[in-house]
């Protein structure tokens, strides 16, 4: 008999980070290994896991990173699917510390910004359908790479507290602010989503870029 055709990793991995609902995921390939990255819903793993196996990629040949959250951001992982950052795009975000965050520690993070001046906006969304904007919008450097979160003068930082779960930071990266006003600090999720779909629309029509990443948060009580 024939040996079976080596699988077509870059496919494999796109059909895997398509298959799971309700997630934010990159499929790729590199170093003879498919791999799949993101965000997703609790439970969603075994469908990534289950196209990659019926595309004949072994397990070995299978990068996965993947977060996994419990919440109402469907909604919004929805609102931002058409400007998310791909696999190595800009804003790239990572997570300082340790996970889970526990209460009294600080949230940081590291921000790298595409390769063009851009509007910076960071939002942290909650559990209990509300959202929380960390960066409402600031003027940023081509390339620039920051540390967010840090305290200052007159800035104590973002200091971890009940309730704890699973919570979820926005990253959008824009050539122009977004929201011709400021948004409320705290506002409700439904009614900023709603803004926010518009608001893309309307970037969308002008030309403008915009790109957008997911993050998972875990916080929980000080062990």
């Amino acid at each position: 008999p024939l040996p079976a055709p080596a699988p077509d990793l870059a496919a494999a991995a796109a059909a895997a980070a398509a298959a799971a609902p309700c997630s934010l995921l990159e499929g790729s390939a590199a170093d003879g290994r498919a791999r799949v990255a993101g965000v997703l819903r609790r439970g969603g793993a075994a469908a990534v896991q289950g196209v990659l196996a019926q595309r004949g990629v072994p397990e070995a040949a299978q990068a996965l990173d993947l977060h996994p959250f419990e919440g109402p951001y469907c909604g919004a992982l929805d609102t931002i699917r058409q400007v998310a950052a791909g696999p190595g795009e800009a804003p790239g975000v990572a997570l300082l510390g340790s996970m889970p965050l526990q209460r009294g520690e600080l949230l940081r993070l590291d921000v790298a910004m595409p390769g063009r001046a851009a509007q910076l906006q960071v939002s942290y969304l909650m559990k209990s359908n509300e959202i929380v904007h960390l960066v409402p919008s600031r003027p940023e450097a081509a390339g620039a790479r920051l540390r967010l979160g840090e305290p200052g003068p007159g800035f104590t930082g973002w200091e971890v507290d009940e309730p704890f779960g699973t919570d979820m930071i926005l990253v959008i990266a824009s050539d122009r602010p977004l929201f011709a006003q400021p948004r409320p600090v705290v506002e409700n999720l439904d009614d900023y989503l709603a803004a926010l779909a518009a608001a893309l629309r309307e970037a969308r029509r002008q030309g403008h870029q915009v790109s957008a990443r997911a993050v998972v948060v875990e916080t929980v009580a000080r062990r």
